[in-house]
Order: structure tokens, then sequence, then C-alpha cells
């Protein structure tokens, strides 16, 4: 299928078709590609594997099409290499430890879908306040970590989200609220 492109850069896939056999054609494509900067993926999880073989990958942007958690992240040298990481799904923070091999990670992007309908309960408020309270810490302590930007639900609003960032350790961050599409989202940025 891709076999030709060899010195792709560049990919952008989206499928909805989560079968073994749609699977099993984007990974070996991947593994073909070897020499990919760029890949950006609309999938259901998971993680195609030959993703975690892209060692000279630099971006990565995954939207999951899925509300249910997942261990996402697998490790492998593909992380040494990323400067630039966006996912979008059920992503709790409690899961981004694989993030430590991420030396060179410098924009988090995470925008958590939640239904627009649903109101959290204050259990399930309380829980992601604190899976993101540790995300904040955890991304105060990346040394290469200059953005930090926060879509959908996090259990923080703009006062708490300053507050918590001004208790971290390390150099400060700054706020901003981006304004994309009519959706504001909060983007911390080292200064």
């Amino acid at each position: 299928m891709l076999r030709p492109l060899t010195n792709l850069r560049t990919l952008a896939l989206s499928t909805y078709n989560a079968s073994d056999e749609a699977r099993a054609a984007i990974d070996a494509a991947l593994r073909a590609l070897p020499q990919l900067t760029t890949l950006y993926l609309r999938l259901p999880p998971p993680l195609p594997p030959a993703v975690t073989g892209l060692a000279q990958l630099q971006h990565f942007g995954w939207v999951l099409f899925s509300t249910q958690q997942f261990d996402i992240l697998p490790g492998g040298p593909w992380l040494a290499s990323l400067r630039k990481l966006a996912l979008v799904g059920s992503v709790p923070a409690s899961r981004l430890e694989a993030l430590q091999a991420a030396t060179q990670l410098e924009h988090l992007g995470l925008d958590r879908m939640w239904p627009a309908t649903a109101v959290p309960s204050e259990p399930v408020r309380l829980l992601v306040l604190s899976g993101t309270t540790r995300l904040l810490q955890w991304a105060s302590q990346h040394p290469t970590l200059h953005q930090l930007q926060l879509s959908g639900y996090w259990g923080l609003g703009r006062e708490q989200l300053l507050a918590t960032a001004a208790n971290l350790a390390g150099p400060p961050w700054q706020f901003h609220l981006l304004n994309a599409l009519g959706i504001c989202c909060p983007l911390l940025c080292r200064i």
C-alpha cells in the first residue's frame, strides 16, 4: 500500500475501521516508513505496534475515538525523539508515566473527550482533579517541556489552574487561553 513511499516524512492517517485486518495493514505500512518525523493518527486504540519503532518521530498526534481509558503510550525508541505530542481521547494523567522517556518533549497537548451533556459527579470530578494535579506536577519537573495545552474537562477552572501551576517547582508557567473554533482551552507556557 505505502511501500513506494519509504522517504515519506509526514503521514496523516484516519480510519474508523478497527478490524484486525485493517490494524495489520496499518502496522505493516508504518513499518515500511522508518523515516517518518510527523505522524497524525485518527484511529481507535491500541496504538499500532510499529509506531514504537519510529525512532525519528518528532511530532505525533493521535485522536483515539474512544472514551475508554487505555494504557496508550508504550515505551520504545520513538519516545526519545518526540518534540510535540498531542492526544485526543480519554487520556488519564496517571497513564502518562511513559513520557519520562520523552527527553526531548517540548509541547504536550491533551484533550480529554467528555460527553457534552454529562455533568461529572463529585467523586469523578475529584478523581480528575487529582490526575490533573499529578500531570501539572510532572510537567513542572520535565526539563524540556515548555508548553502544556489542556482541552476538555480537567476538573480545574482558570483560577484553580493558575493557582496550581503557580505552586509548582521549577520555572514559572504563564497562562494563555486559546480560542480555536469557538472552543477555549488553556495553554501553560514556561516563562
